[in-house]
């Protein structure tokens, strides 16, 4: 958009003229908001929301340091704050990169074209398939996924126990999670032990390999699998507390968050 470009060049000028930062400042500065104004431009709201901030800020964590992150979130805060005081917009869009500190907490979810447009494309991997059907099936959390064992599964009545300390919690799977798994297992020979020999590093970038592929998916995250799991549910009618059990969260700790997309 034309206004993000005056924008970013109004904020470089007042930069260069109230507080004479050098060139290699204004140049790194300017690559920041580039690079942050680009991203806005290709969500599909061409707009500062809520969601595109959050998008933007996990999708920096995933591809920098921690040091790097906090110079370019500083940059684009700075500019933000500017924004609001010259009254060229009327919120402080700076906030919404304080207010999310978890990726889990930015409900990004899949309806149900997306979905089956990705499906389309992971179906012919063995491995891929496996892991989306059982994320999507599941709700699980990457950590809970990542150390499924064997012995957790129960293939006929299509059950995951996960053994707690104080009880056993049951996670059901459909039947197409049940064969993807099924197939998997077969094909690499499991029979005991852990499903998955990766790291939740590689599971992301096993699914950021089909986000290039797929634009759709450019602002989801891992958790997206579970915001989609729980959100389907509650539009089917599931009570809060059968919803909460399955998710594996404490009394009201949940569902609040969830109402506005129902």
């Amino acid at each position: 958009m034309e206004e993000f470009v005056l924008w970013k060049q109004k904020y470089i000028h007042h930069l260069e003229l109230q507080r004479g930062l050098r060139q290699n400042s204004l140049r790194a500065i300017q690559k920041d908001l580039e690079q942050f104004l680009s991203y806005i431009e290709d969500c599909q709201e061409k707009e500062f929301t809520v969601l595109a901030m959050k998008s933007y800020f996990f999708s920096l964590q995933e591809k920098y340091a921690a040091s790097t992150v906090h110079r370019k979130l500083s940059s684009i805060k700075v500019f933000l704050r500017f924004l609001k005081e010259e009254n060229i917009v009327r919120e402080d869009f700076s906030l919404y990169f304080t207010k999310v500190r978890k990726e889990e907490d930015v409900i990004l979810f899949f309806e149900t074209d997306v979905w089956e447009k990705f499906r389309k494309f992971f179906e012919k991997n063995t491995r891929d398939r496996a892991i989306f059907e059982l994320l999507y099936s599941t709700g699980m959390k990457p950590r809970e996924f990542l150390s499924l064992a064997y012995m957790q599964i129960h293939w006929e009545k299509q059950e995951i126990y996960f053994f707690q300390k104080k009880e056993t919690r049951t996670v059901f799977f459909s039947q197409r999670a049940k064969e993807a798994l099924w197939n998997y297992c077969e094909e690499k020979g499991i029979r005991e032990g852990n499903i998955w020999d990766f790291s939740e590093k590689t599971l992301r970038n096993i699914f950021m390999r089909y986000q290039e592929k797929i634009p759709e998916l450019r602002h989801m995250t891992i958790y997206s699998f579970r915001h989609s799991f729980t959100i389907q549910l509650l539009r089917a009618g599931l009570s809060k507390v059968e919803l909460q059990y399955l998710l594996g969260l404490e009394q009201g700790e949940l569902l609040q968050r969830y109402e506005a997309y129902l």
